[in-house]
């Protein structure tokens, strides 16, 4: 099978909205024919061009911010977390997103536009963060914070436990939290423990 054909049969296994990038087809041929197949996909309207080396299948809408940065993240092999308002619209707690996407990230600190996005990438040591980023703990933590103190609801943590699940909310426990949050995740867990027996 040619690159070209070879490229196009793994694009069809993508969902329409999945963001990817040229470097998920290096193993089926070099670099210059894996671009030169992308390109001719593009001009037979295969797949759509969504910013330099970022490519969408056809027929999708335009990607979020999360799917944008994603595809970033596994190009660059770097790991995120989203924070702030995208943290929160991630669980439910929002809507909508602002203009700007604020993820925390290993790599380094740099801003990306696509399809019409902001996303912004801010470099994090804080090793919670990191090493929790698969289970949604570190969206969790970021979406907490974002909220802050005078905010936060029993309401909220139970949105976000919904999502999260428990197992996420004791894992928070372990981590070095501001009090107001610590406080307030015990709080919560004692009116779920009440409310199962």
């Amino acid at each position: 099978m040619t690159v070209a054909g070879s490229i196009r049969k793994r694009i069809r296994q993508f969902n329409y909205d999945e963001v990817f990038s040229s470097q998920a087809f290096l193993d089926l041929g070099t670099m210059g024919s894996v671009h030169q197949a992308l390109t001719r996909l593009v001009k037979v309207n295969d797949i759509k061009r969504v910013s330099p080396g970022f490519y969408l299948r056809q027929g999708g809408g335009t990607p979020n911010h999360i799917q944008i940065a994603n595809a970033i993240a596994t190009r660059t092999k770097e790991i995120i977390v989203p924070t702030d308002e995208i943290a929160c619209w991630q669980l439910g707690l929002t809507n909508r997103s602002s203009d700007t996407s604020r993820f925390l990230t290993t790599g380094s600190t740099r801003i990306f536009r696509l399809c019409g996005l902001k996303i912004k990438f801010t470099r994090t040591s804080n090793g919670d963060l990191v090493k929790n980023a698969h289970n949604l703990a570190s969206t969790a933590y970021c979406a907490f914070q974002f909220i802050g103190s005078k905010n936060i609801t029993p309401e909220t943590i139970s949105i976000v436990r919904n999502k999260v699940g428990d197992d996420c909310i004791y894992n928070l426990l372990s981590w070095r939290l501001p009090a107001w949050l610590e406080q307030s995740l015990r709080n919560e867990i004692m009116v779920f423990r009440e409310g199962v027996q």
